[in-house]
C-alpha cells in the first residue's frame, strides 16, 4: 500500500498485521503434531525499523513478558488460587512490553494473546509526542498490563544519524555513559500530557551492552564515524 504511514492508517495496519500473524500461528499449530500447546509462546512483537540500537535482550524479555503463564501444577499454588480466584486468573495473563522512543513514539511493542487487536491501536496518536503514552493508555484501557523497557533512539533526520554515531563511538570507547533524553515541556490541559510526566522515571535509559556492530560498520563505510586507535 502507498498510504501514508504517519497517518491514522498505521493503527489499522498494525491491527491487520496482528490479526494475520495470529491466524498464521494458529494454522501452523494445527498442521503440526509436534507442538505442545502448553509450551508455545503466542505473543506478537512489533519492532521499529528506525531503532538500530534495539538490544536483543529487550526482544527476548518482551516475548517472555507477553507470554501467558501456565496454570499452577502443585497443590499449594492451586489452593492459593482457590482462596483468591481473581488473583490466580490474572497471574496467568502476559503483559504488553513497550520500549518508548526519545521522540515520543516507541521502538518495540510486544502484545499478549488476550490483547484485543480491534481496540489496542484505535485511539493512538500517531506521529505525535504522545504516541507512546496514548499507546500505553489504549492498552491499559483494554485491561492489558504494560511493562516498560529501555529508551530507544529513532533515526528519522540527518542529525539523528550524527547523534547515533556519537553514542556508538562513546560506547565503543568503553565509556558507557548513560544518555537521557527529555522531551520539551508541554502546556495545556491534556490528560495524556499529565500522564506522560511519569514515563521518564519508568524507563531505563542508556546504551545497550548488546553492541550493534553492523550499524557501526555501516556508519564507518559512510564516513559518519571514524576509527580510533585502529579499531
Amino acid at each position: 500500500s502507498t498510504s501514508d504511514l504517519t497517518s491514522s492508517s498505521l493503527g489499522s495496519k498494525l491491527e491487520d498485521a496482528l490479526e494475520r500473524i495470529r491466524k498464521l500461528s494458529a494454522s501452523m499449530v494445527q498442521k503440526s503434531s509436534n507442538v505442545n500447546n502448553n509450551n508455545r509462546n503466542e505473543a506478537v512483537l512489533f519492532l521499529g525499523m528506525d531503532s538500530p540500537e534495539l538490544p536483543m535482550e529487550e526482544i527476548v524479555y518482551g516475548l517472555l513478558q507477553s507470554n501467558d503463564h501456565h496454570p499452577p501444577t502443585n497443590e499449594k499454588q492451586l489452593s492459593n488460587n482457590c482462596n483468591n480466584p481473581s488473583e490466580g486468573k490474572a497471574s496467568f495473563h502476559g503483559k504488553a512490553h513497550m520500549c518508548p522512543a526519545n521522540d515520543g513514539g516507541y521502538g518495540l511493542l510486544s502484545v499478549p494473546k488476550h490483547a484485543p487487536s480491534a481496540r489496542i491501536f484505535s485511539s493512538v496518536r500517531w506521529s505525535d509526542p504522545l504516541t507512546a503514552v496514548s499507546q500505553l493508555k489504549a492498552l491499559t484501557d483494554c485491561g492489558v498490563g504494560v511493562s516498560l523497557g529501555k529508551l530507544m533512539y529513532d533515526v528519522d533526520e540527518p542529525g539523528d544519524v550524527k547523534e547515533l554515531a556519537a553514542r556508538l563511538a562513546s560506547s565503543w570507547d568503553g565509556e558507557n555513559k548513560t544518555i537521557c533524553s527529555s522531551g520539551e515541556s508541554q502546556s495545556g490541559d491534556d490528560s495524556l500530557v499529565r500522564l506522560s510526566l511519569g514515563i521518564s522515571t519508568a524507563v531505563s535509559a542508556g546504551i545497550s551492552t548488546n553492541y550493534p556492530h553492523h550499524t557501526r560498520k555501516a556508519l564507518l563505510d559512510l564516513n559518519v564515524m571514524h576509527c580510533a586507535g585502529g579499531n
